[in-house]
């Protein structure tokens, strides 16, 4: 997912001009996607996933580390 969203952000925060800048507003919003993502992963909220099955519970860890990627990616 890094090696797709990288590219692809690298090419927008180019094309985007803001009266914060051009990267900032990247920084921001990857910046509040990266924190719950990462906290997601290295945490074990006990309150959504002992109801989850285990392909729920596994699509879980497939999702966040892919959105933690595009964050991580856009900061």
């Amino acid at each position: 997912m890094d090696g797709i969203t990288t590219p692809i952000v690298g090419v927008m925060s180019d094309k985007i001009n803001t009266r914060c800048g051009q990267r900032m507003p990247w920084y921001i919003l990857g910046t509040i996607a990266v924190i719950p993502c990462f906290m997601g992963i290295f945490t074990n909220p006990t309150f959504i996933l002992d109801e989850l099955s285990d392909t729920q519970r596994n699509l879980w860890y497939i999702t966040l580390p892919g959105l933690f990627n595009i964050g991580w990616a856009s900061v």
